[in-house]
C-alpha cells in the first residue's frame, strides 16, 4: 500500500529472517499481540510456518487464522 495510514487493514513487513521491519497503526492495535510478535520477533508457530512456506515456494498465499476470538485473513506476498 502506498499510503498505509489510510489502509484499514494490518500491514506488516518481515525480512527473510522473519524479523518485523514495518507495521502500521492498525496492526499494532490487535494483530501484533494476537500473533505474539514482540521486539520484532514472531513467537506464533503457525504464523512462522505460513511465512516460511511462502518464502520457500516463492508464491503468494492467503491464510485464514483465528486468535483471541478474532478472525484474520492474511495475504502473504514476497516483495
Amino acid at each position: 500500500s502506498k499510503f498505509p495510514s489510510e489502509n484499514p487493514n494490518s500491514i506488516l513487513r518481515f525480512n527473510y529472517e522473519l524479523q518485523l521491519i514495518y507495521s502500521n497503526t492498525v496492526s499494532e492495535n490487535t494483530f501484533i499481540s494476537d500473533f505474539k510478535i514482540r521486539d520484532g520477533k514472531i513467537s506464533d508457530r503457525k504464523l512462522k510456518q505460513n511465512l516460511i512456506e511462502v518464502i520457500e515456494t516463492e508464491t503468494s498465499e492467503t491464510f485464514f487464522e483465528t486468535r483471541d476470538g478474532r478472525h484474520y485473513t492474511m495475504t502473504v506476498v514476497i516483495t
